[in-house]
């Protein structure tokens, strides 16, 4: 495997039957090792992107242009997603890359409207869980 730096990823429909097909594979290489695989860190991002998730569904055909123009950027391109709860809910998400950081931070400083942030953390080990 080699490598490729996020902004070079090329997005694509999720195929269900494609990840199905290796989700199984995985279980049957995982069902014969005698010690657990251990999982995969996260990918750490380049400082320089700018994630947008859950586009509505009704914005279509027009979600990369409507994005480009809120944003005041170039080409974007959307991936579309099924709910995993509801498979009638499509929702779209786009990764944006910029130059620097500091653009990226000037960009999402002056949205307005349509910022939903979403904090996630764990707790720490050996400690009472938050709520």
């Amino acid at each position: 495997l080699i490598a490729t730096k996020p902004e070079e990823v090329e997005f694509q429909p999720q195929d269900a039957v494609d990840s199905a097909r290796l989700a199984m594979r995985l279980a049957l290489h995982e069902s014969t090792q005698s010690v657990p695989t251990p999982a995969f860190p996260p990918r750490e991002g380049s400082g320089r992107e700018l994630v947008v998730r859950h586009i509505p569904a009704s914005w279509g055909k027009e979600a990369a242009l409507r994005l480009s123009k809120v944003l005041g950027v170039g080409e974007v391109q959307v991936r579309w997603i099924l709910n995993d709860l509801d498979p009638t809910d499509w929702r779209g998400e786009a990764v944006i890359f910029f130059s620097h950081a500091d653009q990226r931070d000037d960009i999402f400083k002056a949205v307005k409207g349509l910022t939903d942030v979403h904090v996630q953390w764990e707790d720490a080990p050996n400690a009472p869980p938050l709520g």
